[in-house]
């Protein structure tokens, strides 16, 4: 397709979080395509506590209630867009499960569209249950590579949410390798410097990834350190503070032009479009 200067429009679609149905058609008139949101009703609060039902807290990330969503689905629909819905905590314990697939069997009820999972037993437990649910696996699955993204595909994935640290070879590889299955990918989204699917902490208690450690460099042998081991170990150093630097949006910056600083895939929406990706993730 072409625009009205007969320049090429890329042809991919841009997955937008909801946590409020009010944001709709705001979102929608800014060219979100579809959508994708969390709940966490009270009762699962009550009954876990602080066990996140998906990878985001309950506060503002989260609708609160099967109501919310049902009217979201409502709205979201009433553009011919589709809306799915975030079951993508790391892992499920076996009593939680069975709250779980209740729940999904309530979201699907409820018209959303598909499901986002992470955990290998819930997708599995999803099919033995019979759940009519199209699935898109999670980032949180951090799936890196064509063996796994087969072993999920098997399972029934229809879509896959790539990691964050991923780059455009195997972007491409998984591409060649899987020409049937969905690829999502996020195009702007928190800096971290792990990988979110191996990551077990909360910043509940502060971004500690981002704390300014102090380093000190010691032989195993127990001998001093010469002076160029040292202003390597400093370059190190003073190397992964920058990067770390970067990967946290340059300090949440913006450039002049307001556009944020540090991790963002504008500049590679093209070849990503070349590539086949179905989508990308805000």
């Amino acid at each position: 397709m072409q625009d009205a200067i007969g320049v090429r429009a890329p042809q991919i679609g841009i997955a937008s979080p909801l946590s409020d149905p009010d944001e709709v058609e705001l979102l929608v008139s800014n060219g979100a395509t579809e959508f994708y949101c969390g709940v966490a009703p009270s009762a699962w609060a009550a009954r876990y506590g602080a066990s996140w039902l998906n990878r985001r807290s309950r506060g503002r990330a989260n609708l609160p209630s099967m109501e919310h969503v049902a009217n979201l689905v409502e709205k979201v629909h009433a553009h011919g867009l589709p809306v799915r819905v975030t079951l993508n905590a790391p892992f499920y314990t076996g009593e939680q499960l069975a709250d779980v697939l209740a729940l999904a069997g309530e979201i699907t009820a409820a018209g959303a569209d598909g499901l986002i999972v992470s955990d290998v037993g819930l997708i599995l437990a999803l099919r033995e249950r019979g759940v009519a649910a199209d699935i898109t696996l999670s980032s949180m699955a951090a799936m890196r590579n064509s063996g796994a993204a087969g072993f999920f595909r098997d399972l029934g994935v229809t879509r896959m949410v790539l990691p964050r640290h991923v780059r455009m070879s195997e972007v491409a590889s998984l591409r060649a390798h899987l020409p049937d299955v969905a690829l999502e990918l996020f195009v702007l989204n928190d800096g971290c410097v792990y990988e979110e699917g191996h990551c077990a902490t909360t910043h509940a208690l502060g971004t500690f990834c981002l704390t300014e450690w102090e380093y000190s460099l010691d032989r195993r042998d127990g001998a001093t350190p010469t002076d160029e081991e040292r202003a390597a170990f400093d370059e190190a150093v003073d190397d992964y503070r920058r990067w770390k630097w970067h990967v946290n949006n340059c300090g949440s910056s913006f450039s002049d032009r307001g556009l944020p600083n540090g991790p963002c895939g504008l500049c590679a929406i093209w070849d990503l479009c070349d590539l086949g990706v179905s989508c990308l993730k805000i």
